[in-house]
C-alpha cells in the first residue's frame, strides 16, 4: 500500500468520525430543546439537560444497534447471494 492511499483511507475514516459526531451532536441538540419545549408543560417533567439529551441519543445509537438490524427475524444488509437459514 502507498503511502497516498494510507492517507486517503485515513482522511475518510476522520471525516465519518467527524460527521458522526456532528450528527450525535446535532440530534443532542434538538433532542434537548424540543424535550424542554414540550415535556415539562404537557406532562410536568423534569427539564433535560444537554448531557441528559447526549447521552439518550448515546442510549438510543446502542439500542438501534443492537436490534435494528433484525426485521422480520432475518438480518438486513445481507447480500442476495447470501443464503439465511429460516427457524423451522
Amino acid at each position: 500500500m502507498s503511502n497516498k492511499e494510507n492517507k486517503t483511507k485515513l482522511h475518510y475514516v476522520l471525516t465519518g468520525t467527524g460527521w458522526a459526531l456532528l450528527a450525535i451532536f446535532v440530534a443532542a441538540i434538538l433532542i434537548h430543546f424540543s424535550w424542554n419545549m414540550a415535556m415539562p408543560e404537557l406532562f410536568g417533567a423534569a427539564k433535560m439537560s444537554f448531557k441528559n439529551a447526549f447521552g439518550l441519543v448515546i442510549l438510543a445509537a446502542m439500542v438501534a444497534g443492537l436490534f435494528g438490524r433484525r426485521i422480520a427475524g432475518r438480518h438486513v444488509g445481507l447480500s442476495r447471494h447470501t443464503k439465511v437459514r429460516e427457524n423451522a
